[in-house]
Parts: C-alpha cells; sequence; structure tokens
C-alpha cells in the first residue's frame, strides 16, 4: 500500500471512528479509532482514543446492566 492509499484509510477510518462517536456508539467507534490510530500515531488521536475508551466501557456496562434488567422481568 502506499502513501496515499495510507492516508486514505487512516482518514476514513478515523473519521467513520469520530462519526460513530456523535451518535454515541462508543463501543463500535473505538475499533476503528484504534485502527486509525495504528495507521498514523498521534498524541492527540492516542488521547482522543482514551476517553472514547472510557466511554465505551461504560457503555457495555450499562448494555450488560440492561440485559440484566431485561432477564429478570422475564423471569
Amino acid at each position: 500500500m502506499n502513501n496515499e492509499d495510507s492516508e486514505i484509510q487512516y482518514l476514513a477510518t478515523r473519521s467513520f471512528g469520530q462519526m460513530l462517536v456523535r451518535q454515541r456508539e462508543y463501543i463500535e467507534a473505538l475499533g476503528l479509532l484504534e485502527k486509525a490510530l495504528e495507521l498514523k500515531p498521534s498524541d492527540n488521536l492516542r488521547r482522543y482514543v482514551k476517553q472514547v475508551s472510557i466511554f465505551a466501557d461504560k457503555q457495555k456496562e450499562r448494555e450488560a446492566r440492561e440485559q440484566t434488567e431485561r432477564d429478570a422481568a422475564q423471569k
């Protein structure tokens, strides 16, 4: 892959990840942003990924709690 292709892949991956963050899809966004960070490491993106990771963890906890509540309600 040449430099131009790598840059395009980086921009597309980062942009899609950022769009998912705006939609509060933190878990899905995190994977894309981590991939973008691998493609083009930067301190700014690393900090952003860390923040998204915190929100993704909270989203996972919330989804697990909601699933537990749904399961309990079905019994």
